[in-house]
């Protein structure tokens, strides 16, 4: 019994080895699939969703630049008797406002991309930057979920002795869950700064001024 079993192992040997064999290079592809097919692929749709997202972000800047909301209308200067600027006082609905424009604005753009097929060639399936590009056009549905955060910013620089420069921005920040079906889910942030307007003011010129990186505060009691 056990020369007949022996005998029949030793006939079927060459199918046993192919299948050995097939089911080697079946897991290779497989793992290499996996490991770095697909980390390539998402590398790509995520770029390419970032640059949409930067897209997205200009053409809502072109119609909230259209509101012509200027520095003057955002911020009033209050002076004293002498001239001197003692207060800068804010059009705060005004500025929540723009602010909830520009997050509805930019929300609704993303909301345009939320489908998108991306062209892949047939080389980048490959993992590897020599044969990136070539090859057949593949698209490959990308969906993507973006969320809008924006914050209206007033930021005060020093600018020499005597001057500073007050920047008025709105800083948007957006998330993006990059989904490729059956591959995939990542999210990608995008960090932006859309200026507003921005107003150098001068003030006066002080009678002592100290500076520098080993400023020793001791200095104090030599100004009279």
């Amino acid at each position: 019994m056990s020369t007949a079993v022996f005998v029949k192992i030793k006939q079927n040997r060459k199918k046993i080895i192919a299948c050995v064999i097939i089911l080697t290079i079946a897991l290779s592809v497989f793992l290499y699939y996996r490991k770095v097919t697909v980390p390539y692929i998402v590398k790509l749709s995520d770029e390419s969703i970032k640059a949409e997202a930067i897209n997205t972000i200009n053409k809502s800047n072109e119609k909230i630049q259209r509101l012509n909301a200027f520095y003057g209308s955002l911020f009033e200067f209050v002076k004293n008797n002498d001239g001197d600027i003692v207060l800068i006082r804010s059009n705060t609905t005004l500025i929540n406002q723009i602010n909830i424009y520009a997050s509805t604005v930019i929300q609704n753009f993303l909301n345009e991309i939320v489908n998108k097929d991306i062209k892949i060639h047939s080389g980048d399936f490959l993992g590897s930057v020599l044969f990136a590009g070539k090859g057949r056009e593949i698209d490959i549905r990308v969906v993507s979920i973006g969320k809008c955060d924006t914050i209206f910013n007033s930021k005060i620089y020093a600018m020499g002795i005597n001057h500073a420069l007050h920047r008025l921005t709105i800083d948007v920040n957006i998330s993006i869950d990059v989904i490729i079906p059956r591959q995939s889910r990542n999210t990608v942030e995008v960090m932006y700064e859309i200026l507003m307007g921005e107003n150098v003011i001068i003030g006066k010129v002080p009678t002592t001024y100290l500076s520098g990186e080993n400023f020793d505060t001791d200095y104090i009691d030599l100004i009279p």
